[in-house]
């Protein structure tokens, strides 16, 4: 009768034990899905950052592209007009000659003569347009040289932020690799505690049972 009622004290003070440990592990499991809820907000942040950081080079060196095409399309045109402006030049040069001659018989070709002066004028006006075209464009060209120059020094600074946001994103990388297994290996403790708890209620379960079969067989022994 003594050892029956040893085993019994022993099999009570395992399920109070047990009842001390479930809230315990719960505690845990709690603590490991805050852990993994943060590292997840972390790693969302930092993939942004990186995200917007790459999508601010790619539009800068669009726009680089864009002024060096724009330099090119003017440089041509400059090209255009300085032909045009040496075609009109040798155009006048022979028109003056011609006004020279048709001045040494303008008695008889007076009527040709106004005629070539009138054209030669047309020309003259002709040229001087060409000419401020070509000034005009001879300074959007020293502008744009200017403008690619500091777009070339630009370029070598995002060259550079580049290469650090490579180094950047390989880190970032690195880091995410370590928070994913970090997050794995606390979902793998998670389901070890989530087990571990079910078998410590079951236990507690069928240790309150026992007690209960004990307690009955106790006072029926009484």
């Amino acid at each position: 009768m003594k050892s029956q009622y040893v085993k019994f004290a022993i099999k009570w003070m395992l399920v109070i034990n047990s009842f001390f440990l479930v809230p315990a592990a719960w505690g845990t499991v709690k603590a490991l899905n805050d852990d993994i809820s943060e590292l997840e907000l972390e790693t969302e942040v930092e993939d942004q950052e990186l995200y917007d950081e790459y999508a601010m080079v790619k539009e800068e060196q669009k726009l680089n592209q864009d002024l060096k095409n724009e330099a090119q399309q003017l440089e041509r045109k400059i090209k255009k007009l300085n032909s045009e402006k040496t075609q009109a030049a040798k155009k006048h040069e022979k028109l003056t000659h011609r006004r020279k001659l048709a001045e040494g018989v303008y008695d008889r070709v007076s009527d040709s003569a106004a005629k070539v002066e009138k054209e030669r004028n047309q020309q003259f006006n002709k040229t001087s347009q060409l000419q401020a075209q070509v000034e005009s464009l001879e300074a959007k060209s020293v502008n744009l040289r200017n403008t690619k120059i500091q777009q070339q020094k630009e370029i070598r600074s995002l060259k550079n932020k580049q290469r650090l946001l490579t180094q950047r994103l390989k880190k970032a990388q690195k880091i995410i690799d370590k928070h994913q297994k970090s997050i794995n290996k606390l979902k793998s403790q998670k389901r070890e505690l989530k087990k571990s708890l079910a078998t410590t209620s079951k236990r507690v379960q069928q240790a309150e049972k026992q007690a209960i079969a004990k307690r009955a067989e106790v006072k029926r022994l009484r």
